[in-house]
């Protein structure tokens, strides 16, 4: 299981670390980057599975 993972360069995020437990909530503002952490978290997957991101403009 992840337990945490550090985004750096990603979007709205110069440097973020963020650790996860059985239950994570992801609570903020519009605009916060909720859906930047979700997103990053979306591409971790993809490269995990044995994706290259030369193939995601494929993939849309």
């Amino acid at each position: 299981m992840l337990s945490g993972f550090t985004v750096k360069n990603f979007k709205s995020y110069r440097q973020a670390t963020l650790m996860l437990e059985p239950l994570t909530l992801l609570i903020g503002a519009n605009g916060s980057g909720k859906s930047n952490l979700i997103e990053a978290l979306r591409l971790l997957s993809w490269i995990a599975q044995g994706n290259t991101l030369g193939s995601i403009r494929y993939a849309v």
